[in-house]
């Protein structure tokens, strides 16, 4: 990255009204902009070509996924096993695999692996199974019942089961009979809309 990747760095920012305008220099590598950089000392300088000159690009990717491939390795025994030291690959070799790696679907070894589907829970029972009759007897007839009302009746029906404790259960019980009126509801709307485009066709 430093010597091989250039990157846009931010030159300039101003406001126009509401509007942001930004201004950024060439894209050049960290490399080149040290070598740019008026204040840097000269030996360093020197020193930064000597080490350019040594580097291969390639080499260094054929490196950085042999690495790659070793940490995976190191990851999936979780370090219970010790893992053989993997030689780098082939500079050459390796280059030539590069423009088949994408087309192959290639997967490193330190890709996330794909998580694990959730399992389902098995739904307990709740103790407002027995009264769920009743609870939609009363929604029906008062559309605008809260829960700790609910729960006010439902413990005059059984006080030692239910208290203000149980609001909460009262209130996702709410929540789901809500989500299935309004998905009937919904469904009911498409079909009906359905039929009457199917009739103004035949007409």
């Amino acid at each position: 990255m430093n010597f091989f990747q250039p990157s846009f760095k931010l030159k300039e920012k101003r406001r126009e009204g509401a509007k942001i305008i930004k201004r950024y220099h060439p894209p050049a590598t960290p490399y080149e902009r040290a070598l740019g950089h008026p204040k840097l000392p000269s030996a360093v300088k020197r020193r930064l070509r000597q080490t350019y000159r040594t580097l291969d690009p390639i080499q260094l990717l054929a490196t950085i996924r042999t690495a790659q491939e070793e940490l995976g390795e190191r990851i999936g025994k979780r370090g219970l096993a010790k893992v053989p030291t993997v030689s780098p690959a082939d500079p050459l070799s390796f280059a030539r695999s590069l423009g088949t790696a994408a087309k192959t679907a290639e997967v490193r070894g330190t890709h996330r692996r794909p998580k694990r589907r959730y399992k389902k829970r098995i739904r307990m029972p709740s103790k407002l199974d027995p009264h769920l009759a009743i609870i939609e007897n009363w929604l029906a007839v008062e559309p605008q019942l809260t829960a700790l009302a609910i729960v006010g009746r439902l413990a005059t029906i059984d006080p030692s089961m239910f208290s203000d404790k149980q609001h909460s259960i009262v209130q996702r019980l709410l929540r789901s009979m809500n989500r299935s009126v309004s998905s009937k509801a919904t469904s009911t709307t498409k079909s009906a809309s359905w039929q009457s485009r199917m009739r103004r066709r035949a007409a």
